[in-house]
């Protein structure tokens, strides 16, 4: 970021290697928002045909076993980053490091201030005092444990969310999935209250009841009825509740660790955030496939061997695991970079949203398109809602509908664009 006078508002090892983009912080979450819609919609319908096919009919286990593969192939991008992207950053800390050490050796011989160093009194405070040397994050660079401070409450919520969804899904009929995540916007907004303490208005509140609203009137028509047993729909609306709190404690990973202010500075990425994350949810996922299709604590695999036993028997399973795992990849590294340009809320508003895309991608894939005037009501409903919560957000935070002026290039686009509300103000 750069002053008016040209002069930079912060060192450049303060800024994200990575982060450095073309176009403005608008357009950033607008790409972000449209890989969102696209993958978290081909989710869901991937892994409802492979366990549709019985190729391995294991929705937990699978989770655990895409999650870390995940997680590994992140490690290696992180990996490669620091040894290869990073190293002109290295030498830039190298130089400054010698550089403070060099003015720390001034400091106690002439002293700061007129005030001389003697030998026997406190260190040197100010412009002379030794800094710390820095290199730009990477996954098992320095503050590991306060990364995993940050990163414990997403990850390990998020390795049982996803546990829980594969197994919802695994029990009843897509339809009735998408039916009960339609009310994950309400657990999102509780949760980003309480964890962030991010408060809605009166137009936004209303703008986020009808966005749930319009939601299950879509789910509605993709499954009429709802004449699954009891466990299988309790199972299925666990989902959105540890949908909202895995938003919020995520948006709270990104503050502590993405920011300029923290001790990281701001250099580390969406990549490793998401690496540490995922190895989480991997083992927490695991867990709980070890207890529902390995022990089977709820009585639901019949004749079917424990899962390693049936991964033992058909290892080829590896490679279909392995295309879901690359949808997975995109979705999770992209959900936090989103999270990290946006709030909590926001981010909710934008899952709202996608059940529009998701319902649509659902008829496709199953082959059954029911556009009724329901669904489209729906779908209307849905859409002039977060419109509304936008443009709700955008008068609280004084922004104006008309561009600026090209003759002013000093002025950043993203302060008048109209998808701004989303960016975390």
């Amino acid at each position: 970021r750069e002053n008016e006078d040209g002069s930079l508002s912060e060192p450049l090892l303060a800024q994200n290697p990575l982060s450095v983009w073309p176009f403005s912080k608008t357009w950033r979450v607008a790409l972000s928002v449209c890989i969102y819609w696209l993958s978290v919609s081909l989710v869901p319908v991937y892994n409802k045909r492979i366990f549709s096919k019985t190729v391995y009919p294991y929705p937990v286990a699978t989770a655990a076993i895409q999650l870390g593969m995940v997680s590994a192939a992140l490690g290696v991008i992180s990996l490669l980053k620091h040894l290869i992207l990073d190293r002109p950053y290295k030498a830039i800390s190298k130089e400054e490091f010698e550089g403070a050490d060099v003015e720390a050796e001034a400091a106690s011989v002439h002293g700061i201030n007129g005030t001389a160093h003697n030998g026997n009194g406190e260190p040197c405070v100010g412009p002379a005092q030794r800094e710390t040397s820095y290199v730009p994050s990477w996954i098992l660079g320095r503050h590991y444990l306060f990364k995993i401070w940050a990163i414990a409450p997403v990850g390990l919520l998020f390795g049982l969310k996803y546990g829980v969804t594969n197994w919802g899904l695994h029990l009843v009929p897509t339809g009735v999935h998408l039916l009960l995540q339609a009310t994950d916007l309400l657990w999102t907004v509780l949760a980003a209250y309480y964890i962030n303490g991010e408060r809605q208005g009166p137009i936004e509140a209303t703008a986020c009841l009808g966005t749930v609203f319009g939601s299950v009137l879509i789910g509605l028509r993709l499954n009429q009825s709802m004449s699954a047993a009891l466990m299988p729909l309790v199972v299925n609306l666990l989902s959105p509740i540890l949908l909202g709190l895995c938003i919020a404690t995520l948006r709270r990973a990104t503050v502590l660790l993405m920011t300029s202010e923290g001790p990281l500075r701001g250099t580390m990425t969406s990549v490793e955030l998401t690496c540490h994350k995922l190895y989480l949810s991997a083992l927490s996922a695991l867990a709980c496939a070890v207890l529902i299709e390995g022990i089977d604590i709820f009585d639901t695999l019949g004749d079917r061997p424990p899962f390693w036993a049936a991964l033992s028997r058909n290892p080829d399973v590896l490679l279909g695991l392995a295309g879901g795992a690359m949808i997975v990849l995109i979705f999770q590294v992209n959900i936090t970079w989103l999270s990290s340009l946006t709030t909590a809320t926001a981010v909710g508003i934008v899952g709202g949203v996608k059940i529009v895309p998701q319902w649509l991608i659902n008829l496709l894939f199953e082959l059954h398109v029911d556009v009724n005037p329901l669904n489209l009501a729906g779908a209307a409903m849905v859409m002039i809602s977060a419109v509304l919560w936008t443009h709700s957000k955008a008068k609280k935070v004084g922004l104006k509908w008309m561009r600026r002026p090209r003759e002013e290039p000093h002025v950043s686009v993203e302060d008048t664009d109209l998808l701004t509300p989303l960016a975390n103000q």
